[in-house]
């Protein structure tokens, strides 16, 4: 313990969820500050004192999904080099590397569309080791009965959408679209130095916590020899293994529904529902706060069903899906039929707040199957959906390039939304599984072999990001 009675592997879920807060603060700014920077020519809400770049649609969709590539990369080395280097290091100097190209994002923007794009992607590899990272932490911080509190500081740290777009929009009205990328870095480079304080790669090594909270934490986790190198995961057979590509797919439309409220749902209120930027910030980011309260409930509700054994895991995992999937989808596609601007924001609010169970589904599923490398799982999984924030702001920009303030040319954006989220979530329903897989297994080879597999204590809680 650190200050009085406080354990210490509280201050590590906190800076954890702190953690997610920021990064989504240096992931989502851009999607406020383009309506800024490269406004609709027919929208009215553009002030003429806000200086402008002279970007096509075409160019804008390459800078907002130009994170997503680099994202992709990182996240399927993520959890090995976390598991390799550590999540502590691994996540402050990633971290820190964003803030630097935070800082230079206004400058780099007026000297080309390719120069922010280049930065984007750059950052989206930095950004992209956080969540395997924090896994990893996971797994050597969190007892079996409290992995449920510290998978859900990874799910509310979305609120750092709320934070980037509730303030990001009314900085930028009031001082720029430079500041919406300024306040954000400096949130960052704050966060940097408790996070180095506080967090520790394991209790063993933390030089702060007391001998009875370091005992009481080793003898409830079994974890792998620190002596030992970890194995190579086996990748061939992770990736031809049936539950694991059920996750992969639900992951990818988890995905699109995330990538089209993030990247597009800003342009969409301000061109279409003709709201201000500042008002826009708002509007927009009420759809993760919703999803961060609706995570905290499923994963309440699913914690009462599974005590209580009123559902087994599997069928939570896959029932909960109509919850983060179907349902979702039906709500895009009813998206079309209306022409009020507030039940249009309601309608995306209620999607994404719906989403949200997503905590109990596929973002736990990865530790289900194989605890000992969730990590990598969870890389590959968040990696092929990520693909997902390249292809969105395309298809957006495909179909509105003539007129982004005309309902009917985003009509078939919200159709294709719709389609993925239902067909998703239906693969999971039947392919998915949550039974432990047989390469979850790690099998030494040397002088004393030493055989470690996953046992019933080491299962995850039934929440997580």
């Amino acid at each position: 313990m650190i200050f009085g009675n406080i354990p210490a592997r509280l201050y590590v879920g906190v800076m954890m969820f702190f953690a997610v807060l920021v990064n989504y603060t240096m992931r989502v700014n851009l999607s406020v500050n383009i309506v800024a920077m490269v406004p609709s020519v027919t929208n009215e809400t553009q002030t003429e004192e806000v200086e402008t770049l002279g970007w096509t649609s075409y160019q804008r969709a390459v800078v907002i999904g130009a994170y997503s590539w680099g994202y992709i990369v990182s996240n399927i080395i993520g959890g090995v080099v976390s598991e390799k280097c550590g999540p502590r290091w691994t996540v402050l100097v990633t971290m820190a590397g964003s803030v630097v190209l935070t800082f230079a994002s206004p400058a780099l923007a007026r000297l080309s569309y390719l120069a922010l794009t280049i930065a984007r992607v750059t950052m989206g590899f930095l950004c992209g080791f956080t969540f395997p990272a924090l896994h990893v932490l996971i797994a050597t911080w969190a007892v079996p009965n409290e992995k449920g509190k510290f998978a859900s500081s990874l799910v509310c740290g979305t609120i750092g959408t709320v934070v980037a777009w509730s303030i990001g929009g009314v900085v930028v009205e009031r001082f720029g679209w430079e500041w919406g990328f300024y306040t954000f870095g400096i949130l960052t480079a704050c966060w940097c130095f408790p996070w180095l304080y506080y967090v520790y790669n394991t209790p063993q090594t933390h030089p702060r916590i007391t001998a009875s909270e370091k005992e009481f934490i080793t003898s409830n986790i079994k974890q792998n020899d620190p002596n030992k190198p970890k194995p190579i995961p086996p990748y061939g057979r992770i990736l031809m293994n049936i539950p694991t590509w059920a996750l992969i797919v639900v992951l990818f439309g988890n995905g699109w529904g995330i990538y089209f409220i993030q990247n597009a749902s800003p342009m969409f209120v301000a061109n279409v529902l003709k709201y201000n930027i500042g008002s826009t910030g708002i509007l927009s980011s009420l759809s993760y706060l919703a999803r961060a309260i609706c995570s905290f409930l499923f994963g309440l509700l699913a914690d009462y069903l599974i005590t209580k054994n009123i559902m087994s895991v599997k069928v939570l995992r896959k029932s909960f899906v109509m919850f983060s999937h179907v349902l979702p989808g039906v709500m895009l596609l009813a998206l079309t039929l209306v022409d009020s601007p507030i039940l249009a924001i309601t309608l995306m609010i209620v999607s994404l707040g719906l989403n949200g169970a997503l905590a109990v589904t596929g973002s736990v599923n990865c530790q289900d199957l194989a605890p000992n490398f969730a990590g990598t799982i969870y890389g590959i999984g968040n990696s092929i959906g990520t693909t997902a924030g390249i292809i969105v702001p395309l298809v957006v920009a495909y179909f509105t390039e003539k007129d982004e303030t005309n309902i009917e040319n985003w009509r078939p954006v919200f159709y294709i939304g719709s389609a993925v989220y239902i067909i998703t979530g239906i693969v999971f329903m039947i392919f998915g599984s949550t039974e432990l897989q047989d390469f979850n297994e790690i099998v030494y080879s040397n002088d004393k072999d030493v055989e470690v597999t996953a046992t019933e204590n080491e299962k995850p809680s039934v929440t997580s990001r």
